[in-house]
């Protein structure tokens, strides 16, 4: 859904400055410009050379003149789009595209104007009349569309955030569906209320915390299930309480090492990310006293949180579809613009998340 969106913005980079626009629009800009000089401009009388026998060539210059000016200031917005974007720098970039729109806009139609009363040997100071009100009106509708240009630009720009909090909002729903159907899968169930039953009878102190972490792990899920972005110190306390569930079903067979940094506590992470590669780690591997499974969790030098664990495929754990690394990776993308990292071996597979400083400015706690 996403991918199609973007299609469609590279296919139709602007929906009124396409292609349509520039190659039939501007000339007939640049002829309704001419016009407007034309009953604009009183005839000149007596011998010197008048402008008025020359319309065919007026018509073409006007034509040329709007389709330079156009083209060059397309070609001045991409450049300085290169170096100052809408999003962090909107003064900057709205300064200097009008600054440089209007000196080039002016350059281009006086330079054209002297080549053309050059050429057609009219007298300079006889024709500076026209040159004024030619720039004058020439720049005034130039600029104007130039504004109208950037008018389109944040309406697109609008559009595509408001399809990307809806396809958020999608992904968010579908991430907390899978987190809840994990949880609440008769064997979770089954496993987790046959592992409570053999604890209330050999050590009810510890299953007294595991109903505590139990209930701990479904109040996340639904504390969290309409937030973009969490702090990475709640997410990890809600894997360990996670993860001790899952310790206390299969022993010394588990082995999870957490080395994360205190000052990385406070990064943020999307909702659920690590639950779903812990699940997957646990789902599609052996895990048994003579393949135990060994799952880490760290920082790597890029500020990505790594999560590795050693590769031991169950036979008939079934085909992994893939859909929960897919899901994070698109919520990141609509998120922060990130990729995710999946690194697969013969020993280990291994996913790398985007650790985010900062919240986005769109990111909201709660919709």
């Amino acid at each position: 859904m996403l991918k199609s969106y973007r299609n469609y913005i590279r296919e139709n980079k602007s929906y009124v400055f396409d292609r349509s626009f520039r190659f039939i629009g501007m000339p007939v800009i640049g002829v309704f410009v001419y016009l407007i000089i034309l009953v604009s401009t009183p005839i000149p009388t007596g011998e010197s050379f008048s402008f008025w026998p020359h319309v065919l060539g007026d018509l073409i210059v006007a034509v040329a003149i709007s389709i330079l000016v156009w083209e060059g200031n397309l070609k001045i917005n991409d450049r300085i789009g290169k170096h100052y974007d809408w999003y962090t720098q909107p003064r900057k970039r709205l300064l200097y595209q009008i600054l440089f729109n209007t000196v080039y806009t002016v350059f281009v139609i006086l330079g054209a104007i002297l080549l053309y009363t050059k050429i057609m040997d009219y007298p300079l100071q006889k024709a500076m009349p026209f040159i004024r009100l030619t720039m004058l009106i020439g720049v005034i509708i130039f600029l104007l569309i130039d504004a109208i240009y950037i008018g389109s630009h944040f309406f697109r720009q609008w559009e595509k955030s408001r399809f990307e909090s809806e396809e958020l909002k999608r992904q968010n729903l579908q991430s907390q569906f899978d987190a809840l159907k994990n949880q609440v899968n008769p064997h979770f169930l089954f496993n987790s209320l046959n592992t409570l039953a053999t604890l209330i009878s050999e050590d009810q102190k510890l299953a007294e915390e595991f109903v505590q972490r139990i209930a701990s792990v479904y109040r996340y899920v639904l504390q969290n299930k309409d937030k973009e972005l969490i702090e990475l110190e709640e997410e990890l306390n809600f894997i360990k309480a996670f993860l001790f569930l899952q310790s206390v079903r299969f022993g010394e067979n588990l082995t999870v090492e957490l080395k994360v940094p205190a000052n990385f506590t406070r990064y943020y992470i999307a909702p659920l990310t690590l639950q779903m590669l812990v699940e997957n780690a646990i789902k599609h591997n052996i895990i048994s006293s003579e393949k135990p499974l060994e799952i880490h969790i760290c920082v790597d030098d890029n500020n990505m949180l790594v999560v590795s664990n050693n590769l031991q495929k169950k036979k008939n754990s079934g085909t992994s579809t893939g859909i929960g690394l897919v899901n994070i990776q698109q919520r990141y993308d609509l998120l922060v613009k990130k990729n995710i990292e999946i690194l697969n071996d013969d020993s280990h597979f291994t996913v790398k998340i985007p650790l985010i400083k900062e919240k986005p400015a769109h990111e909201n706690t709660n919709y």
